[in-house]
């Protein structure tokens, strides 16, 4: 077992996080990482959000079925404030926002990650459920049944670190401004930056992006669309009236299947689709250059 301290700026005093798994070492997984991924920011950008004081933990537990199947289960706990038993019912759905389902403190957010994180879960073939009591804390549960596992597959493993080992040339020496109202989204968006040889800048939101601009140069802007407050097309609007940023290459980054419905799309040169890789990264910014 394994914890560190978390500081959730703008969302959590100091949250304690704590890292359970139910074997020495798991096996090799066959599945959807980058949906699993996506899913696991959204519980834990939940978690740590809703919990000022008090403790997140996230347990990994593993149960062969066979010989080559088996269960993978993913619980996110934390000792927050909880949500409305009456309101437990409704939380899985689009928009229904959490700060509206949580007592009487304000805290900003669009209602999207628990229907997506709902929904890439069924995608992929399981189930997610909640226990939560009020001021006491919450606890979401994944179940994954089926996944194929293998005991030892080294050689696999060393051909997906040696392929994400190689740096995207449109990322090296880049400077990127990243935009996004959920702290670890930006702090795994500015890792997987670096790695790739670019130099991230980050902003918790719309107004803060706007200051970061006025005192630092940029290449390009990534930002979330659904964000309290400025949301990414009224930032990009924003951007573009400068004439000082007029030129910069904006790409709203979402995962809003219907965002080009949703907003305006005029001030940006591309969609990138959470989850982000740096293939998917790499791919958009090399078309906005051409």
């Amino acid at each position: 077992m394994r914890s560190w301290q978390f500081s959730a700026k703008r969302y959590a005093k100091s949250a304690s996080i704590t890292v359970r798994r139910s074997l020495p070492r798991l096996p090799i997984l066959e599945l959807d990482r980058l949906r699993l991924r996506q899913i696991l920011l959204n519980l834990l950008g939940n978690a740590v959000k809703f919990t000022e004081n008090g403790s997140v933990s996230l347990t990994v537990t593993f149960e062969p079925q066979d010989h080559s199947r088996g269960r993978l289960r993913i619980c996110v706990a934390d000792t927050g404030i909880g949500i409305r038993k009456d309101a437990c019912k409704t939380i899985f759905q689009p928009f229904i926002q959490q700060d509206a389902l949580r007592d009487t403190h304000v805290y900003n957010g669009t209602g999207l990650g628990l229907a997506i994180s709902h929904r890439l879960v069924q995608r992929m073939g399981g189930v997610i459920r909640l226990e939560s009591r009020e001021n006491i804390g919450s606890s979401f549960t994944v179940d994954l049944p089926g996944i194929v596992y293998h005991g030892d597959h080294k050689k696999t493993v060393e051909v997906e670190a040696e392929a994400e080992s190689v740096v995207p040339a449109a990322l090296e020496n880049q400077r990127i401004l990243i935009v996004d109202d959920v702290p670890i989204n930006l702090k795994v968006l500015a890792s997987m930056l670096k790695k790739s040889g670019a130099h991230p800048l980050a902003a918790a939101s719309g107004e803060e992006a706007l200051a970061l601009l006025k005192q630092e140069k940029v290449d390009a802007v990534l930002t979330d669309l659904w964000m309290p407050g400025m949301n990414g097309a009224e930032l990009a609007a924003a951007i573009h009236a400068r004439p000082e940023s007029a030129h910069l290459k904006i790409i709203a980054v979402t995962a809003d299947v219907e965002a080009a419905n949703n907003f305006p799309q005029q001030d940006f040169s591309a969609i990138l689709l959470k989850p982000v890789t740096l293939k998917k990264l790499s791919g958009v910014l090399e078309k906005t250059k051409q």
